[in-house]
């Protein structure tokens, strides 16, 4: 359960990173950086689905 937790701030961690990178950064970068994203958190997703199950 400890390991969750740990998972949970992590992920907490670097959504409030990439939300001051994004309000910094240009358009262009941003939207690179979604379609990366998406990618990134669809792969994430399984992972944090498999490891709650």
């Amino acid at each position: 359960m400890r390991e969750n937790v740990k998972m949970l701030v992590f992920v907490t961690n670097v959504l409030t990173f990439f939300r001051c990178f994004f309000i910094k950064s240009p358009l262009y970068i941003w939207k690179k950086t979604i379609s990366f994203l998406k990618i990134t958190f669809s792969k994430t997703r399984k992972v944090v689905g498999t490891l709650l199950l």
